[in-house]
């Protein structure tokens, strides 16, 4: 390829980006930033960036909230917590940033969506939507 970095070399990244994400579970700090991540997964903003569209197929800020809103309904689901109390727990910087990314995701506030979609649904229907391929 010509900008001298292989698909291999991507996965990589991705891989450690995964491990990152899922195993030490990273987008629970509100503050992480590209710069950060990429020195954790060791390679630059730029490298990190192009694997998580690659990988993802969304950009960093998308995915560290997928992420964070497929973990936040586990948690109301499996551990029936309040949602909404979970909210700064879950690693969005505040209440407003997590009702806005909710509502862009999903078309209404997260009390109403809990009110209209019981735990089977979004088992069935949410968390697969939020989930990323393999």
């Amino acid at each position: 390829s010509c900008n001298g970095m292989t698909k291999s070399k991507y996965t990589d990244i991705y891989n450690k980006v995964k491990a990152a994400m899922e195993q030490e579970k990273l987008f629970l700090q509100s503050d992480i930033t590209m710069m950060q991540l990429s020195r954790i997964v060791g390679t630059n903003r730029v490298y990190l960036s192009k694997a998580i569209n690659e990988g993802y197929g969304c950009g960093y800020s998308e995915m560290l909230n997928r992420y964070r809103l497929n973990f936040l309904f586990r948690e109301a689901i499996y551990e029936k917590k309040n949602l909404e109390e979970l909210v700064t727990e879950y690693g969005f910087w505040s209440r407003t940033t997590f009702y806005d990314i909710f509502k862009i995701k999903f078309g209404t506030s997260p009390r109403r969506f809990m009110d209209e979609h019981d735990s089977k649904d979004i088992q069935r229907n949410i968390l697969p939507a939020l989930a990323f391929p393999n």
